[in-house]
């Protein structure tokens, strides 16, 4: 397949598509295709005596969250706040507003090739974040809160159609276990004290969910090439009585392999997430809008997005150990607002196999 004709094919397709405010689920689940990627690139030796037998990875994404759209439309954040006596009330209108929100996963990756053709992995993640807010509580003008800790452990089972060749299929399936708290609190002008913080500030699903994948690899004499569509369906109900969007994305990139110390890389991908089900009834307020902002909102999530990213592979001692940097931009969106849209997202990863 041509190169140049898939990445038209793909640009045609995802030129009116964007993305929407995530929850860090959302963004592991963006650590978790790459290194299921890197997955695929490890068993993706034609030499299967030197194909790696073990492999350790580790990533770390940053997202960040500003400016707010509804639908494709850019809003400002005082059409977002709500100013009582110069305004009505409405539901699209909020008494707080995040203005900025950055989120963090760190991911550790172990993997073992059991057969040429079936590999098994886990992956760990821990999770920080912090969103600062502006409000007309009395008190509370700006105030921040933050979370942090374990995500949810995923298990992945990764298979190879024909390990012994150069090009070929992959499919991966697997179970994320719900190991992130969905019970977080902190101080908020909902009420005194300590309450239940929003769902973008919650570090799990609370729900058993299944990732899946299936991808193209090509390599070439001076590059590489590939395809990947990946999603998460989210199983049943949480405890807090909601349900996170399921997701689906659509990947192609391309590696330049020419020179063996750097290796710059591109990736156009398509994203769509799901809005969510259910509600948390503890982040409500009495009265006829009963949501204070836009992240305690279920109508407010889900959406598409389309991104382009830049990196670069540095090869440490061979193409089995290599660290990755990343760049990451949306470049449309189209969001179930009026939420935060993605402002950019940067990304390090190091990959070992022996």
């Amino acid at each position: 397949m041509n190169m140049k004709l898939v990445f038209c094919l793909v640009s045609v397709a995802t030129a009116h598509l964007s993305y929407a405010q995530t929850v860090p689920s959302d963004l592991l689940d963006l650590s978790l295709e790459e290194l299921f990627s890197i997955d695929v690139e490890a068993s993706d030796n034609s030499n299967t005596k030197t194909r790696p037998r073990w492999g350790l990875s580790y990533s770390y994404q940053r997202s960040n969250f500003n400016d707010y759209y509804d639908g494709k439309s850019k809003v400002s954040t005082e059409d977002v706040l709500w100013r009582p006596g110069q305004e009505q009330r409405t539901s699209k209108n909020y008494p707080v507003v995040p203005i900025d929100i950055q989120q963090e996963v760190h991911a550790l990756q172990f993997r073992y090739r059991v057969t040429d053709s079936l590999s098994l992995s886990i992956v760990t993640p821990y999770i920080k974040q912090d969103t600062d807010h502006i409000s007309i509580v009395p008190g509370y003008n700006r105030f921040v809160i933050a979370s942090d800790g374990l995500g949810d452990v995923t298990f992945m089972g990764m298979h190879i159609a024909n390990p012994s060749l150069s090009s070929n299929w992959q499919t991966g399936i697997g179970v994320s276990i719900p190991t992130g708290s969905i019970d977080e609190q902190g101080d908020t002008p909902r009420a005194p004290g300590k309450q239940q913080l929003p769902y973008t500030m919650q570090l799990g699903s609370g729900t058993y969910d299944i990732p899946a994948f299936v991808a193209y690899v090509e390599k070439k004499s001076t590059y590489d090439w590939g395809l990947r569509l990946a999603g998460k369906l989210r199983l049943g109900e949480n405890d807090r009585n909601y349900t996170l969007g399921n997701n689906i994305s659509f990947t192609s990139w391309a590696r330049l392999t020419t020179l063996d110390y750097f290796q710059p890389f591109a990736q156009l991908a398509y994203r769509y997430g799901g809005r969510i089900s259910g509600k948390d009834e503890d982040l409500e307020i009495p009265g006829p809008y009963p949501y204070p902002a836009p992240v305690v909102d279920p109508a407010r999530f889900g959406g598409q997005q389309a991104d382009v990213k830049i990196g670069v592979r540095v090869p440490i001692i061979n193409s089995a150990q290599y660290i990755e940097l990343t760049y990451s931009l949306p470049v449309y969106q189209k969001l179930n607002g009026p939420q935060s849209g993605e402002d950019y997202s940067i990304g390090v990863s190091f990959n070992a196999s022996w």
